[in-house]
């Protein structure tokens, strides 16, 4: 059908917004009827019956004849999925819902039912939920007919087979990927990634299936789920760290690209499509980059390339206050537009914080493991400032009241970054824990988590001012002195400042990245995992000491030590 017919169906329906335009009828009565539609075309027949049964159970769970609203999407999908092929949805679904929405809303606005409208985002979340019982409602329909069946059983099945992703989410990605849909979609599969630890994901590999130009082609891509948690609190805030990722890829970015800032935007893997429970990335393994071990000592080359591309990111948030500012005519600051985005919950007690406090008591378990560490020194005093290092991290990376600050990656550790198979170019994951804050303690927490003492010796002095100079370079790209922003002597001064919270983070960590490759069941068990990162790891220290790398442990000590009690 035209796709201007499918429109005019529309215009009728918004002509009582009120009026229920059907009342929705029991489907799949007869599950039996699927057998003989399905032609051995990779269809688990049984699994098919299993999930129509559920999705039978959910669909008059959602009640959707009480809401006006969702009734009108369901009702105006239903026509539209009834009466396009795959192909056409393909190229003008996005088209036909930016019509639907833009049209609704005009309607509220007739009738003077401000209160009705809801955001384009909300829209878009009640779409992706409803298109599922669109779906087993058009199989239902064709059931009797010929009409589109195995497609509609096909689409219907990948809906089972992958609950949380559908094709329209795969449509979505193309647009956004090529700006065009100039390409045939085939299908898409999904796998999941075993080899990297996920504590503020669940990782997935997406791949899709198109037909450029005639040619067969593959897109790889790289799909992160908002994890389930059982623990409330933890879900909570997961949630929001989870958001504000979605923030940064899906609005800042953008903006920062529409204010022609693409030079320093290589720091992060292009993002295609998100939404609160899951974020679709280009799959850079496919490129040779991938994670190292989290054991791994990092050489000069590495850091270095990972404080060029913190540079860059760090560099983003001065740039966009500069040019806005410039443009407004007066300052504007990110801090006062993406608060939602900035605002750190990563030291917040009770909640991500107790993976530092539980670092502490563990802390004080060491001590008792290496009393030759102690001879000459006060081991009371010692603990005391420690502890209130820790209490007062939460107040260390608020937003400065003397200083500028800049957007901060919050967790730049070897986990979060991908390097190419040369090791020298690498790309910065994981935008959960962005603050607006000091960058002297990104740089700081990596050279003390990632490194050794003879690497910090020789090359520490070198590697924080290299990452200043490229910091300095991306600024002036832009016409921004950076003198004028965050001169030498404040940054030399930060490092100092930052310096004991830095180390003690980086401690804290390596309890985690020390810990033998075999102690892996620790966190991949949900039980096991949450005593460790937030109650008493004690135990797991004890099983492991003897192969734990502890020289770094005591060599940051030392460190942390003479920084604390230097005067």
């Amino acid at each position: 059908m035209e796709i201007n017919k499918i429109k005019v169906v529309l215009e009728v329906f918004l002509k009582d917004l009120n009026k229920p335009i059907c009342q929705h009828k029991k489907i799949f009565k007869n599950l039996s009827d699927l057998n003989k539609h399905v032609n051995g075309n990779g269809i688990d027949v049984e699994k098919l019956k299993n999930g129509v049964k559920k999705l039978i159970s959910d669909f008059e769970d959602e009640n959707i004849e009480k809401d006006c609203t969702n009734n009108l999407i369901f009702e105006y999908l239903l026509v539209v999925f009834s009466n396009t092929t795959h192909s056409q949805r393909f190229r003008e679904l996005h088209n036909i819902l930016e019509h639907f929405y833009d049209k609704l809303v005009q309607k509220w606005l007739e009738l003077g039912q401000t209160e009705s409208i809801i955001t384009n985002e909300k829209f878009k979340e009640v779409v992706r939920k409803l298109i599922p019982y669109v779906k087993l409602s058009v199989v239902s329909d064709q059931l009797t007919s010929s009409f589109n069946i195995e497609q509609a059983l096909q689409e219907l099945y990948e809906i089972i087979l992958y609950p949380n992703i559908s094709r329209e989410d795969c449509y979505e990605v193309i647009r956004n990927k090529f700006g065009t849909t100039n390409v045939d979609f085939v299908d898409f599969q999904i796998k999941p990634v075993n080899e990297r630890y996920g504590f503020m994901g669940d990782y997935f590999r997406l791949k899709i299936n198109i037909i450029e130009n005639g040619e067969e082609n593959t897109l790889h891509l790289f799909l992160k789920y908002l994890p389930f948690f059982t623990d409330q609190a933890r879900a909570i805030l997961t949630g929001i760290s989870f958001k504000k990722e979605k923030i940064f890829y899906s609005e800042f970015i953008p903006l920062l690209r529409k204010l022609g800032l693409n030079e320093v935007l290589d720091f992060a893997p292009n993002c295609y499509y998100s939404n609160d429970i899951f974020m679709i990335y280009d799959d850079i393994s496919f490129e040779n980059y991938s994670n190292l071990d989290i054991h791994t000592t990092l050489s000069y080359e590495q850091l270095s390339s990972i404080f060029k591309q913190l540079a860059k990111l760090n560099s983003t948030g001065i740039l966009f206050e500069e040019k806005l500012s410039e443009i407004c005519g007066k300052p504007v600051y990110l801090n006062d537009y993406y608060n939602n985005m900035m605002v750190d919950h990563f030291f917040t007690k009770g909640g991500f914080g107790e993976f530092f406090f539980c670092s502490l008591r563990a802390f004080y378990h060491i001590f008792n493991k290496i009393p030759e560490f102690f001879e000459n020194k006060n081991i009371d005093k010692f603990k005391q400032q420690i502890s209130a290092i820790i209490e007062d991290c939460d107040e260390k990376v608020k937003p400065s009241k003397v200083s500028r600050n800049f957007l901060c990656h919050g967790d730049s550790w070897i986990n979060n970054v991908l390097f190419k198979k040369n090791h020298l170019d690498c790309f910065l994951l994981d935008y959960q824990v962005l603050r607006y804050s000091s960058p002297a303690l990104d740089v700081q927490f990596v050279l003390y988590l990632h490194t050794d003492k003879q690497t910090r010796d020789n090359s520490g002095t070198k590697l924080l001012n290299e990452y200043y100079t490229n910091l300095k370079q991306n600024l002036e790209k832009y016409g921004v002195d950076i003198e004028h922003i965050y001169s030498y002597e404040t940054y030399q001064k930060a490092l100092e400042e930052v310096k004991p919270m830095a180390m003690v983070t980086a401690l804290s960590y390596m309890q985690l990245t020390l810990l033998p490759k075999e102690s892996k069941h620790v966190l991949e068990d949900p039980v096991l995992a949450r005593r460790f990162l937030s109650e008493d790891r004690t135990d797991i220290i004890d099983k492991y000491w003897d192969v734990m790398e502890v020289t770094k442990i005591k060599d940051v000590f030392e460190e942390l030590y003479i920084s604390l009690n230097k005067n």
